[in-house]
C-alpha cells in the first residue's frame, strides 16, 4: 500500500509493509529519523472516509544490499474513539 505524501518530503516515495492496531511497518527510500511524528490516513473502506492517525518512528533498519530502509512507526495514543474503532474492526487481533 503507497503512502502519500508530498513531492520532496521525507516520506516521499514510501510503501506500507505490514499495519496493526498498534502501528505500521514501512519501507523507505530515506532514512527517518527515530521519534519523527508521521501523520498517516488510513483508508480502511472505500466507502467511508480515511482515518487520520498520528504515530511516531520506533526503530530504522537499513536494508543489506539496498539503498532502502525498513522502519516502524507506532501510533501514538490521542487517537479518536473513531480511529481506534475502525482500527480494532480491520484490524481484530
Amino acid at each position: 500500500m503507497p503512502v502519500d505524501s508530498k513531492e520532496g518530503s521525507a516520506f516521499e516515495s514510501i510503501l506500507t509493509l505490514d499495519i496493526s492496531r498498534a502501528g505500521m511497518g514501512l519501507l523507505s527510500s530515506r532514512e527517518i529519523p527515530v521519534d519523527e511524528k508521521i501523520a498517516v490516513e488510513l483508508d480502511l473502506d472505500s466507502e467511508r472516509e480515511p482515518v487520520l492517525v498520528m504515530g511516531k518512528v520506533v526503530w530504522v533498519e537499513k536494508l543489506p544490499d539496498s539503498e532502502k530502509f525498513r522502519l516502524g512507526m507506532k501510533f501514538t495514543d490521542g487517537l479518536s474513539d473513531n480511529a481506534t474503532s475502525r482500527l480494532k474492526q480491520q484490524y481484530p487481533k
